[in-house]
């Protein structure tokens, strides 16, 4: 199975430009093992400005995988940038990744301001419950009572 990790990888639209320009400048089976694990994201979203998410769940992310070295390389790339040195919108990225272990947890933030997704870590279990699916205390103790009855029920017939 493999340690794995949970990782996101935010970039505003010229990180992602540049991002597409580094792909397609790959050669073609490099090309495909990229495109491989960009497929494999559990949530990709594009804002409205174009800042691009992606976000795997469970991921082996291996820097001697070739894929995992490609997105490496750039992410360091990108955040090495000075906002400086562009006359127009500088590449900023975001990347976050927590992996099995308590302590394993990587952030890379090349522009504190431009977060636009909001991305933070937090370890905690989070879920959303619809109030039609709230159920009051005491729910299970009520099905073993009624089950119960109905046993007590069968053996007074028997």
């Amino acid at each position: 199975m493999g340690y794995r990790s949970q990782v996101v990888l935010a970039m505003n639209k010229a990180a992602f430009m540049l991002f597409i320009e580094d792909v397609k400048g790959s050669t073609k089976e490099h090309k495909e093992e990229i495109l491989s694990v960009i497929n494999d994201t559990d949530m990709l979203a594009i804002n409205k400005d174009g800042s691009v998410l992606l976000q795997w769940d469970s991921i082996k992310w291996y820097d001697n995988f070739d894929s995992i070295s490609f997105l490496t390389d750039f992410i360091n790339r990108i955040n090495m940038i000075s906002e400086d040195s562009y006359v127009g919108q500088a590449p900023t990225i975001h990347f976050n990744k927590i992996g099995e272990d308590y302590e394993d947890i990587e952030e890379i933030s090349s522009c504190v301001d431009d977060n636009a997704f909001e991305i933070f870590i937090e370890r905690n279990i989070s879920f959303t419950v619809n109030n039609n699916e709230v159920t009051e205390k005491g729910f299970f103790n009520k099905i073993f009572e009624e089950e119960g009855k109905e046993n007590e029920k069968k053996d007074s017939i028997l």
